[in-house]
């Protein structure tokens, strides 16, 4: 997803001056004579490019309603209910919805963080990134909260929580 992202970010600022944006292709890595200014604005163009991607789920504290988090073999819920200070970093309650026959035994979601602006909107800049893993089941048909810890990033910093992918690593089945 990132590679096309990148791709499209480039065909947007091809007629505007800005250097290539770095990544971890070699082939797509910017020139030497690209300023730190350059790459900051790719990446800002990169990060709203991917914010538009429908299979991103972003949870912020006190939206109402739940969204949805599309896991490839399952479909769930999920809602932010809080955010607290666990030493230097946060812990977050989800919620999560599962609607399906299905236990999910253990489930990884591909995640960025970090704090909103005055307005709400996340500030991609300088967010925080990783795997959020969950490993507590989610049975089948029912509502469960979960907690997950941030290392890093206290609940004064943040504001957002944007869920690139969902993989759902452990599934349990009835069997008749």
């Amino acid at each position: 997803m990132r590679t096309v992202a990148a791709g499209l970010a480039m065909l947007l600022i091809a007629g505007c001056g800005t250097k290539m944006p770095s990544t971890d292709n070699p082939a797509l890595a910017p020139p030497p004579s690209a300023t730190k200014e350059d790459l900051e604005e790719v990446q800002r163009r990169l990060d709203y490019l991917e914010s538009l991607d429908q299979t991103n789920t972003t949870l912020k504290l006190g939206d109402s309603g739940f969204s949805i988090l599309d896991a490839g073999t399952v479909r769930l819920t999920i809602q932010l209910m809080s955010v607290r200070p666990q030493g230097s970093g946060s812990i977050l309650t989800l919620r999560f919805g599962n609607p399906s026959s299905a236990t999910i035994a253990e489930l990884e979601l591909a995640s960025q963080w970090g704090n909103v602006d005055p307005s709400g909107e996340p500030i991609y800049k300088g967010s925080g990134r990783g795997t959020l893993k969950i490993s507590q089941k989610i049975p089948p048909a029912s509502w469960v909260t979960r907690n997950v810890t941030i290392d890093g990033t206290p609940p004064d910093k943040l504001g957002f929580v944007r869920i690139n992918s969902a993989t759902v690593k452990n599934i349990e089945l009835y069997i008749r």
